[in-house]
């Protein structure tokens, strides 16, 4: 392959092409595991990504190079399917699923898409992403959804019930776990008492994810004379292109002192971090947005 790197020799058992591009969580990937024993699964994925720096599934990986001038593409990704018996391909928007879509139609190659997405209207304006959807709608033979809102979606668009499936969240409980001596580790790591209420944030600093309304929410503790105020520490988990702009709307709303922004992927020490925090908080999303996150830190959080 002139443009990719296959890692791993996979032989005997069915052969899943899982055509990912990049993932905001790429531990979801680890749903694939409990398969290992009927199927063998191959990551689709950009070398540097966070799949390949982040995965910790032990799958095998197929990199491909970023084209500057073609964002999105995989370079000969259809050529590369064809070793396949099975495609899953992520969202019903992405480049890359429509190339695994060609794909699956061009060598006979059953697909399933996996989406979160579920504003319908966002794309009303961009005929070519519409074309995407378009494609994959008519060619997916099955759709797993990842959120009630999505699993909407898709039945508004005219998925069939027998194609339409839902995913029931889990995690490993037994990696995700209390861990006192983990809390404390943590803890001293960034500089927090073991007194204090450790409010986690574990979101892209991005306008979408609305961090603002979590410093709002200090400033009328602070405002109403909350008793434990000074104990209350917010910790950014996330990095963004809102990072600066959140830092100094902390300092203008005097709440400074309450907030800590980790710009780390906390993927390495995702079991500590939640070890170290009381309590998730995830603003809600605004009615006119178009994509949820998967909901892996609640569920790790309460593992």
């Amino acid at each position: 392959m002139s443009d990719s790197t296959i890692r791993g020799r996979m032989e005997g058992k069915p052969k899943i092409a899982v055509v990912v591009g990049d993932l905001e969580h790429p531990r979801l990937l680890k749903m694939f595991c409990g398969l290992g024993d009927l199927m063998q699964f191959a990551i689709f994925t950009y070398n540097n990504s966070r799949v390949v720096n982040y995965h910790d599934t032990g799958l095998q990986l197929v990199l491909y190079d970023a084209i500057p001038d073609m964002p999105g593409y995989m370079r000969n990704l259809e050529t590369d399917l064809k070793e396949y018996d099975a495609v899953i391909t992520f969202e019903t928007t992405r480049l890359t699923s429509f190339q695994a879509s060609r794909a699956a139609k061009q060598h006979g190659l059953p697909l399933l898409v996996m989406t979160l997405e579920y504003n319908q209207d966002i794309y009303r304006d961009y005929p070519n992403i519409q074309a995407i959807q378009f494609d994959l709608m008519r060619n997916a033979d099955s759709f797993l959804a990842l959120s009630k809102r999505s699993e909407r979606l898709l039945r508004g668009y005219g998925v069939e019930e027998d194609a339409l499936f839902r995913l029931t969240p889990a995690v490993d409980t037994h990696k995700f776990s209390v861990d006192l001596a983990a809390r404390q580790k943590f803890r001293n790591y960034i500089g927090i008492g073991a007194n204090d209420i450790v409010i986690l944030v574990q979101e892209d600093l991005e306008g979408y994810a609305h961090p603002e309304v979590c410093l709002q929410m200090l400033r009328h503790l602070k405002r109403d004379g909350y008793s434990e105020y000074s104990k209350i520490k917010v910790l950014f988990a996330g990095k963004g292109s809102a990072a600066q702009q959140e830092k100094y709307r902390a300092y203008d709303y005097g709440v400074a002192g309450q907030t800590l922004f980790l710009h780390q992927d906390i993927n390495p020490f995702a079991k500590d971090l939640y070890c170290a925090s009381d309590i998730v908080l995830k603003p809600q999303t605004n009615p006119t947005e178009f994509h949820e996150s998967y909901p892996l830190p609640f569920l790790e959080a309460v593992a």
